[in-house]
């Protein structure tokens, strides 16, 4: 027969635990509800008892993990004690200590492991855990110094050294034969002991870990660092001096501040109108129903400092679990402390005071003093109320509170709070309802905490409210982050992680925010953190790890099907956990409805089909970390397997999912074939955040995979995947993606892989190409035209065109680049597009077209090289896949800046930055920012636009970028020239030239040159000379490129200059000469700018 406190077996017919002494019941093997040992039939389905309870649900775990806060207590002197005394009076010494300690570790919930001679092994948080386990333990060790010190041992002064430490165990059965026992392994007991050892005589000392769970709560003596055996560093101790008084996390966590109030605005109105109606005589009841750590003591602290001081009463008291059978604990509690009683040394001045006090409301009889003397435990001789029946007795006592709490709010209105009601004792919760019958005619108001699914059986009235606390949005959660890390970012993915894994819980939040800073997996920087290292799956913060296993705990026969459905992760199909389960409906479904109103999943659907998700991720992660590895191997082993045969759709939509039972399973190869495949699911959709997460899951597993090729090969084409994914989201210039493709080229070689070399190439051109590194970015492309000329497939050479093309593009060799752009539209093939569009995050036909519309439009063909960059824009709207659609915005911006477009370059960056930002995309979200700080300035905000545009160059740097930053610095030179800014805008185009020589990027260098004649020529008379030397240099570089369209901006700027110094013969011969040339886009502003001045130079010259 199974406990349903502790799981462990104890024999038929036996009727109390033999782990725990808790009363032992029969579970139904239907749906597994507990019912009394004589019982016939179950009281909750009917069905005869004495089936056999189903194997899974009822029988007891092989052992578990949990936090266990560890106490170690020892006998001083037990040696010499032993010298002195007879060995019967020692046994007597030693059982009165025993005993002693016994006595008050059951008071505190704690489980005595071992006696171990004269020391005590004591478990807090086994068999069940609580939400204050490492409160108890040192309430415990605290109360036994104190008692064992008074303890009257033959004569002999006893004294003890207590140590406890909190951390993760396994406990379970360990022994042979006859001598088994429950015990927990590691290195946490061990550690306690050491804590023991380091405890001077009658005193109790605390690892650093216990600390974290009480701080606060008790006053500690900081006795520095010390080396304990079995630690290969020093840890930090704590001696116990006494309690500060704090009565709950609100009142601890004053001594170090709070976090912002944020989220709750709303609610705090509210219960400020409910006192404002209850001053005025409109008495109102408020019962705040929220999660533990959701803010409800937090909104009572900052109603109290809302409400005008000297005018108001406010008495506040707090049901704990300890005092559940204690009858009216709260109240007695409150009057305690607002009488001060304990300060007082006798009873006679207790029960002046006490006198005193009721007189003040008019309560003075001695039939009230005599029943509040009782209920605070005062003697008083001849209590007129010792010969009240009890029942009675309990009547009138609690008619006599509410007529003092009424009393007090005749005085001046009173807020009466009573906080976690859901701990209440039965004669607390029932001077609630006399409050609640009482309050609509007092200035009072009542205010109420308590967790979701505790009710109470109050009448409908309507002053009575209920506030739901609700979980905070992401705003919120972001600014108590920002808190807590002081204002320094973290990076995106942990903030979506606490966001996501904390539910919007504010406990959660903040403990787990500082589990994440305490992990060592962050590096400091002057204003954020950077992730350094992988943040341990599961990770739960010590410090809600109690409650949350005690929330588990209460499960009691369902427990493993929490367990169970933990493995099969946050959500739950319930088709699925049947099948994994291999349970009958009903039973099933009334172990569900245990988690159900633990409040610990919610259900979304109707059953069948059904799906149940845990309302808090640590929820889930507690569950499934409380399993042993074994346990849960064999869970994720069975749970793929039953979605691989039984669920065929689910295994090959979510390979993501199979991927993480797969590698529980510890089967690698399975998991990173499925990681693999949905990284590529992912990179289709243009999901590549996903993507990378996805590929590098399945390389971190390549370790557990011996043979050396093997382990290549499967490492070569992740490599590929990942390089990919990387462009898209760091830009192709990132050193990520440099590793990435280094790694798979050299891969290649090792393996003799020539089909994969191609693209391995490829990705390594796109780092040196976009890092404006463009002689080894040549270098590659035609090593990888090479490879593809061999190659019978069209693919290779799309791919190759593509690299050549944009090469010779930015490199200023125009006629090259338009050749390799319309070699590569001929092979253009939309299936394949779509195919190389997820794979590489790219579309190479959209970037064939822009290199041909933009060497085009050099070349002065402006009409068809408009026509073909309408042609990419309508591939990237077929294709539908957003990082192209993002690939064609980008590089159109240059030319739109070149045509002097400013309003379609400031809506295309516009669009381009907004989708970056959301998206991820750097690289574009840097480009996008430049142009658009470009347009900005164009659009006659200078001075804004300046600032940006030198952000916009510094923020392209910082991510690697070097490809097109002479073109930023020609449109930086470009604004600071319209600006007036005469000497910054040489500097600026300067710094493009020397970009231009250092990279080979020719393909703005006529643009420097002109725009520094034109800087020149609008400096002073005395830099025509050099404005002439600069246009003409301009000039002599376009015509070497064949750049029309560049040597006709040239001759602009000269021509426009020889007006200004009356040689408007030379002039026009220059212009006519270029002017003629064109025969397409002649309305556009560049020639019709030259055809206006052609006609003033006719007109000047006659």
């Amino acid at each position: 027969m199974c406990c349903l406190q502790c799981n462990q077996e104890s024999p038929e017919g036996a009727k109390f635990c033999m782990g725990c002494g808790t009363p032992l019941a029969a579970l139904c093997g239907d749906c597994g509800a507990p019912n009394q040992l004589d019982a016939r039939f179950c009281g909750q389905c009917g069905a005869p008892l004495g089936a056999k309870s189903s194997p899974f649900v009822a029988s007891a775990p092989e052992a578990e993990r949990r936090q266990l806060t560890v106490l170690f207590c020892d006998l001083v002197g037990s040696t010499a004690l032993s010298e002195r005394l007879d060995p019967e009076d020692l046994r007597e010494v030693v059982r009165a200590y025993q005993e002693c300690a016994a006595r008050v570790i059951a008071r505190h919930d704690g489980h005595i492991a071992q006696y171990l001679g004269d020391g005590l092994l004591v478990y807090f948080g086994y068999p069940v855990a609580h939400e204050d386990d490492g409160l108890r333990a040192v309430r415990a060790g605290l109360e036994i110094l104190q008692e064992v010190a008074a303890l009257d041992a033959r004569g002999q002064r006893l004294q003890v050294r207590i140590g406890i430490h909190t951390g993760l165990v396994v406990v379970g059965e360990v022994g042979g034969g006859k001598f088994r026992e429950q015990l927990a392994l590691g290195d946490t007991p061990n550690l306690a002991a050491r804590v023991q050892a380091k405890a001077e005589p009658d005193t109790l000392v605390i690892s650093a870990a216990t600390s974290r769970l009480v701080r606060g709560f008790f006053a500690l003596e900081d006795l520095g660092e010390h080396g304990l055996k079995g630690l290969s560093r020093a840890t930090r101790l704590y001696r116990v001096l006494h309690e500060t008084g704090a009565r709950s996390r609100m009142d601890a966590a004053t001594a170090d501040g709070f976090t912002p109030f944020v989220g709750r605005e709303h609610e705090l109105e509210v219960l400020v109108g409910h006192w404002s109606r209850a001053a005025a005589g409109s008495g109102q009841v408020v019962c705040i129903r929220g999660e533990p750590g959701i803010g409800k003591s937090r909104l009572l602290k900052m109603l109290g400092s809302r409400l005008p001081e000297g005018e108001h009463f406010l008495l506040e008291c707090r049901c704990l679990p300890y005092y559940q059978n204690s009858a009216l604990y709260p109240v007695m509690e409150l009057f305690e402390r607002q009488l001060e009683l304990r300060r007082l040394p006798s009873p006679a001045e207790k029960l002046t005071r006490l006198r005193e006090f009721l007189a003040g409301y008019g309560l003075g009889s001695p039939e009230a003093l005599g029943l509040m003397a009782s209920l605070l435990s005062i003697p008083l001789a001849a209590n007129p109320v010792l010969e009240i029946p009890a029942q009675k007795k309990r009547h009138r006592t609690l008619e006599l509170l509410g007529a003092l709490l009424c009393g007090v709010a005749e005085q001046r209105p009173l807020v009466f709070v009573l906080e976690d009601l859901h701990w209440a004792d039965p004669s607390t919760l029932e001077l609630t309802q006399l409050l609640v019958d009482r309050t609509h005619s007092e200035r009072l108001l009542c205010l109420f905490t308590t967790r979701p699914g505790f009710h109470v059986d109050w009448a409908a009235v309507p002053y009575l409210h209920a506030l739901e606390m609700l979980p905070l949005k992401p705003g919120e959660v972001a600014v108590m982050v920002a808190h807590v890390t002081g204002n320094k970012s973290l990076p995106a993915e942990l903030e979506r992680q606490v966001l996501a894994r904390s539910g919007g819980t504010p406990l959660f939040v903040e403990e787990l925010t500082k589990a994440i800073l305490e992990a060592g997996v962050l590096r400091e920087r002057e204003n954020r953190y950077e992730l350094v290292g992988r943040v341990p799956d599961g990770l739960i913060p010590v410090s809600v790890h109690d409650s949350l296993m005690a929330r588990i705990d209460r499960l009691g026969p369902s427990k493993p099907v929490a367990q169970l459905a933990a493995t099969l992760g946050r959500e739950f199909p319930y088709e699925v956990l049947k099948a994994v389960a291999g349970k009958e409906d009903e039973v099933l479904q009334g172990h569900l409805s245990k988690l159900l109103e633990s409040e610990l999943v919610y259900q979304q659907g109707a059953l069948p089909e059904a799906v149940f998700i845990f309302k808090h991720a640590l929820i889930r992660d507690a569950a499934y970390e409380s399993l042993l590895r074994k346990t849960r191997k064999q869970y994720h082993q069975q749970i793929a397997q039953t979605l691989q045969h039984e669920f065929p759709e689910v295994a090959d939509t979510q390979p993501e999912l199979m991927a993480s039972h797969y590698e529980g399973a510890e089967l690698p190869r399975d998991a990173i074939r499925e990681w693999e495949n949905a990284g590529q699911r992912a990179m289709v959709r243009g999901a590549n955040r996903e993507a990378m997460a996805h590929l590098r899951c399945a390389l971190a597993l390549l370790v557990q995979i011996p043979d050396e090729t093997e382990r290549l090969k499967l490492e070569l084409p992740i490599q590929l995947e990942l390089a990919a994914a990387l462009m898209a989201i760091d830009g192709w210039a990132s050193p990520v993606v440099e590793a990435a493709s280094c790694r798979a080229r050299d891969l290649c070689y090792v393996l003799g892989d020539q089909e994969r070399l191609l693209p391995a190439l490829w990705c390594l051109w796109t780092f040196h190409f976009i890092g404006g590194q463009l002689e080894p970015a040549l270098e590659t492309a035609r090593h990888v035209m090479d490879l593809a000329w061999g190659s019978k497939q069209g693919l290779p050479r799309l791919l190759a065109h593509y690299a050549m093309g944009q090469t010779h593009l930015f490199r200023g060799e125009f006629l090259d680049a338009r050749w390799h752009g319309e070699q590569g539209l001929l092979l253009f093939d939309l299936e394949q597009e779509r195919l190389i569009t997820g794979r590489f995050q790219l579309s190479p036909t959209m970037n064939c077209q822009y290199t041909l519309a933009a060497s085009l439009w050099m070349l002065g063909y402006r009409d068809q090289g408009e026509r073909v960059l309408e042609e990419m824009f309508t591939l990237a709207r077929t294709l539908g896949h957003v990082p192209s659609i993002a690939s064609a915005m980008g590089p159109s911006l240059m030319l739109r800046h070149y045509q002097q477009d400013v309003e379609s370059t400031w809506r295309t960056a516009q669009e381009l930055f907004v989708l970056s930002n959301e998206q991820g995309f750097r690289l574009w979200e840097a480009v996008s920012f430049t142009y658009r700080a470009w347009a900005h300035s164009r659009r006659g905000d200078s001075r804004t636009g300046i600032t940006e545009l030198r952000q916009g160059i510094q923020l392209f740097r910082d991510i690697g970028g070097g490809l097109a930053l002479t073109g930023m610095f020609v449109m930086l030179g470009e604004v600071l020239m319209l600006a007036g800014q005469y000497e910054e805008a040489l500097a600026a185009l300067a710094e493009g030239m020397r970009n231009a020589t250092t990279r080979g990027e020719h393909l703005c260098e006529p643009e420097l040159h002109r725009l520094r004649g034109e800087v020149l020529r609008r400096m002073d008379q005395t830099s025509r000379d050099a404005a002439r030397g600069s246009f003409q240099q301009a000039i002599r570089l376009a015509r070497h490129q064949r750049a029309w369209s560049l040597e006709l901006r040239a001759v602009l700027g000269l021509c426009r200059m020889l007006d200004e110094d009356g040689q408007q013969v030379e002039a026009g011969e220059l212009l006519r000469d270029i002017y003629s040339g064109f025969t397409e886009g002649l309305n556009t502003p560049d020639l019709c700018e030259a055809r206006a001045l052609l006609e003033k130079l006719r007109l000047q010259t006659g």
